[in-house]
């Protein structure tokens, strides 16, 4: 077994270095050699189940037998730097650091996408950008272009009452579109079928890939700074119910009462803790709600002043 050594690793349709990219694998991914030409190697991505099995060609200098830790490329930066000062060696493990902890980040991209683990598939929420806010589009558009884009990225999980961390290994490694919640066959790696109700491209939803931790928040991590927020309370009103959103320095707690059909209060308990997302000079709180057929999440865009914006989003397609 093999390690990946680069942040992120272009897997080739053949054994041509200038050949299509297929996928990418993110750094320290697991793989298993399959065949060797030259200075390419044809390798097989062992964190994925069999069934829907991940081979590519890839340059075989940026595998090694060990994995990278983020003590070894602080330590390979501090060389790069103040020895051998190799510049083009100095940017590749800066990069690979970058990759392995979220603290690194230097210049924050414009965009960061975020995700929601729902029962075993981490779904594609939308968007978030110092410039538009929240995006969540109706639909994805599916394309094969913005599949590659996602599983370029690096993501951060963000769970109940703990601190933010990178996620090692390349579980996004495929990412697709799929237009229902309950399709024949579903899995975590690859759609299902249902015949006569998802012929509509335009209603995709894009799945990342599988998760194992219900409530989940994925955020690609070279889009956020985590800062530290003010003591705040706010309340906010939408059509099912009231939300009072309590905000600490550094983390923020919901808590909510639903309406139900007659017109009635009922208190959900207090969600847990969530760690604050920060883009740019606007803050985010992401909480599941519901569950079963009709759950969803719901996206707190907060001001000091208080909630701006909320955004309801569903999380399944039609169904069969």
């Amino acid at each position: 077994m093999l390690y990946v050594q680069a942040s992120l690793l272009a897997l080739h349709v053949n054994e041509q270095p200038d050949s299509a990219t297929s996928h990418w694998a993110r750094i320290n991914t697991p793989v298993e050699v399959l065949d060797e030409r030259g200075d390419m190697l044809q390798i097989k991505l062992l964190d994925r189940p069999d069934e829907h099995a991940i081979t590519g060609w890839v340059v075989g200098e940026y595998l090694d037998t060990e994995a990278v830790t983020l003590r070894m490329a602080t330590d390979q930066v501090r060389e790069a730097q103040h020895l051998t000062q190799d510049d083009e060696l100095l940017e590749q493990w800066t990069d690979r650091r970058d990759a392995l902890s979220p603290q690194w980040n230097r210049e924050p991209d414009p965009t960061a996408f975020v995700g929601y683990c729902e029962t075993d598939r981490v779904m594609l929420l939308g968007t978030l950008s110092e410039a538009d806010g929240f995006t969540a589009p109706p639909h994805a558009d599916g394309t094969r272009r913005q599949l590659r884009e996602l599983s370029a990225q690096h993501w951060l999980r963000i769970t109940d009452g703990k601190s933010p961390e990178p996620i090692v290994g390349s579980p996004f490694v495929q990412p697709f579109a799929t237009s229902t919640w309950n399709e024949e066959g579903r899995s975590a790696f690859a759609p299902g079928t249902c015949d006569g109700i998802c012929d509509d491209e335009s209603e995709n939803k894009v799945v990342l890939g599988p998760c194992e931790d219900p409530g989940a928040i994925y955020v690609s991590s070279h889009a956020v700074e985590w800062t530290a927020a003010r003591n705040d309370s706010v309340r906010v009103e939408d059509g099912m119910g009231l939300w009072s959103v309590l905000a600490g320095p550094m983390r923020i707690e919901v808590q909510a009462t639903f309406q139900d059909q007659y017109g009635d209060g009922k208190d959900v308990p207090p969600m847990p803790q969530r760690a604050w997302i920060r883009v740019g000079e606007q803050r985010y709180v992401i909480v599941g709600q519901g569950g079963g057929n009709w759950g969803g999440v719901m996206v707190f865009e907060v001001t000091d002043r208080g909630v701006l914006h909320t955004t309801d989003i569903g999380l399944y397609g039609s169904g069969c």
